[in-house]
């Protein structure tokens, strides 16, 4: 990327990664929490897999969407079929990698002057806007709408398929019932809120952006934190789930 500063021009093609440079101190023992993080993700996700391949009867069953498993129960096996699984997860894919589709090419055409230091700790976009030294006006904008585009769409139909399950729940004559979805639904709410909300301050709102801690730790919770509870929340508490691993387990005790 060319750098046009004056007479001492140069080219940078490099960034650095300050990640937490505040933490010299304890570099290795923040480095040890993330890379257990990390396996304990990974781990997690694993198991999720060796669960749904070892059995696949529990992928077919309501401990894995809440929505029409609650709302609708009796459409639920000829809704979720794999060719609607399969859909649902190519168009995540695709809605990601169109986002960066857009920005990507017109970030690369900044010109980028002094400084290569990227004060986070992965190759994130604002930072990367921030060390360039023009005009950044018609990055920033389709930036922000892309962002609020794929943080508030999915938020807002996340909250309005909860608030017609806590409707039905409602209607449920058993208190125990009751008390066991609330449960569920209450987990499953609040990581969600975590996740989209850290994410609507990083990239949508301006006020992560003046103080760089603030938003590297917003960063850590929707980037580190909430990829370690999904697993745990989502499925691995499912009874059903709990039990084909136990039987897994048993048989391959290895």
């Amino acid at each position: 990327m060319p750098d046009v500063e004056g007479e001492n021009q140069t080219t940078i093609t490099e960034f650095i990664l300050l990640g937490f440079g505040d933490l010299h101190e304890l570099k290795i023992p923040v480095f040890m929490v993330f890379l257990a993080i990390y396996i304990v993700t990974l781990t997690g996700n694993i198991l999720i897999i060796v669960t749904v391949s070892y059995k696949p009867q529990p992928a077919q069953t309501p401990a894995y969407d809440r929505y029409l498993a609650i709302c609708k129960p009796l459409h639920y096996a000829s809704t979720m079929s794999f060719q609607l699984c399969f859909q649902l997860a190519v168009g995540s894919w695709v809605i990601g990698f169109l986002s960066l589709v857009v920005t990507m090419p017109m970030v690369s055409r900044l010109p980028f002057c002094a400084s290569k230091e990227i004060d986070h700790f992965f190759c994130d976009l604002t930072p990367i806007i921030k060390l360039s030294c023009g005009d950044t006006y018609m990055v920033r904008i389709p930036a922000f709408i892309i962002a609020s585009l794929v943080s508030f769409l999915p938020f807002l139909l996340t909250l309005l398929s909860y608030y017609k399950i806590i409707s039905t729940i409602l209607k449920i004559p058993s208190t125990s019932g009751k008390q066991k979805a609330f449960s569920t639904c209450s987990s499953h709410l609040i990581v969600v809120s975590v996740f989209y909300g850290t994410l609507m301050v990083v990239y949508v709102a301006p006020i992560a952006n003046q103080w760089p801690n603030l938003n590297k730790t917003f960063s850590v919770l929707y980037t580190v934190v909430t990829p370690l509870i999904n697993p745990i929340v989502y499925s691995l508490r499912n009874t059903e789930v709990k039990e084909t691993l136990r039987k897994l387990f048993s048989k391959n005790p290895c």
